[in-house]
């Protein structure tokens, strides 16, 4: 009975945290170059109640920068700020190639986030065939507002949302974007929190991915390797030529 009484205050801290983290925002800008490089800003606006449900402001930078940096990522601006009731994530990041942002999602990069960052984060399913790339994503707001702990208002979610946007260096081949922009090469995901909580955003996108600088590199010394070996190849047999008809 004691132990019950115990549990008493903090789970209803933790429906209190829970239902403040209804107000959620998030804004992705993700840019892809030519030569496969990239850069990409991260927004997102959340509970600071929420934030310090699960650590504080440290804590979560110190996650944040973890999950962010290494393997050839750059973090290159790392902000959280706190406004009244609100906390602000800012982060802009590059990467040498579309892979490096592609293992971000990871299980085992995800491991260490606290679950609502997870949730936020959500699921990847990569598939590749040469250049050619298909990419479903898949992102559960709900799960990160405590699933079905506690029932959240559609008050509270009114008025904000999930935007995911991606710029390619050429229109995709096949994507569910809710709008484009630029001639098809920038894709715009945008969702109501309340119907992203409802229904899982899943955002789907295939388009031939940009190499990256060295691999042209690579690929063009492989093509002239030949090409200049034949080329070779010709002049000899023509200088003999020259040679034999001249005696």
């Amino acid at each position: 009975m004691p132990n019950r009484l115990c549990r008493a205050p903090a789970l209803a801290a933790l429906a209190a945290c829970l239902a403040a983290a209804s107000c959620i925002d998030g804004d992705e800008r993700i840019t892809l170059r030519r030569d496969g490089s990239g850069h990409a800003a991260l927004t997102y606006q959340l509970p600071t109640a929420a934030v310090a449900a699960h650590g504080g402001r440290e804590r979560l930078r110190q996650a944040l920068a973890g999950w962010l940096g290494g393997d050839g990522i750059r973090l290159e601006a790392l902000e959280l700020t706190g406004h009244a009731d609100r906390t602000r994530v800012h982060a802009e990041l590059s990467f040498p190639s579309a892979l490096a942002l592609v293992d971000l999602v990871s299980r085992e990069r995800l491991e260490h986030l606290p679950a609502p960052a997870r949730h936020l984060a959500g699921t990847l399913d990569f598939r590749r065939r040469g250049r050619h790339v298909e990419l479903t994503r898949t992102v559960r707001p709900r799960a990160a507002l405590g699933g079905s702990l506690l029932p959240v208002p559609r008050s509270r979610l009114a008025g904000h949302r999930l935007v995911y946007q991606v710029t390619l260096p050429a229109p995709a081949a096949a994507h569910n974007a809710t709008a484009t922009r630029d001639g098809g090469r920038t894709l715009v995901w945008e969702y109501p929190l309340d119907r992203a909580c409802a229904t899982p955003p899943v955002i789907r996108l295939a388009a031939a991915m940009p190499l990256p600088r060295r691999l042209w590199l690579w690929a063009a010394a492989a093509i002239a390797a030949p090409v200049a070996a034949v080329v070779a190849a010709l002049l000899a047999r023509a200088v003999l030529h020259r040679r034999m008809a001249g005696r």
